[in-house]
């Protein structure tokens, strides 16, 4: 990473907590309470461009628990991040090296695993403009490709089976496909309460309720 780009993500508190979670010091633990796991704070960031409107999606690799899905930059908390955002902009950071102040990200939405899936995450999605001169990378370990991509490019891939993109990604793009510009997006979002979202998941469906801002209320997985 450049000097400068370096001291502006010191300046911006992310390199600290970025380093203690390459070196280990908080591990993947997973809470019960009653049996049912507690939803893990996470925070995701749709990492936005215009001509035309594109959004990154990184892939993840072959092993773990989403193996190979794309998705977007994002992970959990850790006991550092000051709040949701800063979560966000740290793991876009460590993620694919782009450098976003957390105070510009707008907030999206808010989805909770259901009580009845093993692992869950309590996720807040943010919406942010790329830097002009952003240019992502992936280590080839956590993630193994990013890409740009017109939202509707990426949900026509998915229905071809081209593209492995599960549905709190696939909602998450036809949400934005109805959108042509960033800024269209961004005010989109500011006038749209944050709504928290329980999706239901049955028989391999996901359903939403209506009126949160989605076009779409049920989306097959994968």
């Amino acid at each position: 990473m450049a000097k400068a780009a370096t001291r502006k993500a010191e300046e911006l508190g992310l390199v600290a907590a970025a380093k203690k979670k390459q070196a280990g010091e908080h591990g993947d633990r997973l809470h019960l309470v009653d049996a049912t796991p507690v939803p893990r704070p996470a925070a995701t960031v749709l990492l936005l461009r215009d001509d035309p409107l594109r959004v990154l999606l990184v892939q993840r690799p072959a092993t773990g628990a989403f193996p190979s899905v794309l998705a977007f930059p994002g992970g959990s908390a850790e006991p550092d991040d000051v709040d949701a955002a800063t979560t966000a902009a740290r793991e876009t950071l460590e993620e694919v090296g782009v450098i976003l102040d957390p105070g510009d990200l707008v907030p999206w939405s808010r989805w909770i695993t259901p009580a009845s899936e093993p692992r869950r995450f309590d996720t807040r999605f943010f919406a942010a403009r790329a830097p002009e001169d952003a240019e992502p990378w992936v280590d080839g370990i956590e993630l193994v490709a990013a890409r740009w991509a017109e939202p509707a490019e990426a949900l026509r891939r998915r229905e071809d089976g081209a593209w492995p993109i599960v549905a709190p990604t696939a909602f998450q793009l036809h949400r934005l496909a109805v959108s042509a510009t960033v800024e269209a997006v961004l005010s989109a979002a500011r006038a749209q309460p944050d709504a928290t979202i329980r999706p239901d998941i049955a028989d391999g469906v996901v359903r939403i309720p209506a009126g949160l801002g989605y076009p779409v209320t049920e989306l097959a997985w994968r």
